[in-house]
């Protein structure tokens, strides 16, 4: 399937972008929640996260605090 610039499937069938939108969101949070999840488990991965958030703080690339 292919999506085109005027936002039409393959077949001509109309994409629906508020249900691609809510799907996504949805994907969003379960990736949040596994990275989250893998912080806490993973000292590695916890540790190499923090290094690359303190980066973007010092370079002000984020306001946001870690825990978002």
């Amino acid at each position: 399937m292919t999506v085109t610039a005027e936002g039409t499937q393959g077949a001509g069938s109309a994409l629906d972008r508020t249900r691609l939108l809510k799907d996504l969101q949805a994907q969003a949070r379960l990736l949040e929640d596994d990275l989250r999840k893998r912080t806490d488990d993973e000292p590695e991965f916890r540790d190499a996260l923090r290094v690359e958030y303190d980066k973007a703080v010092a370079a002000e690339r984020t306001a946001a605090m870690y825990e978002t």
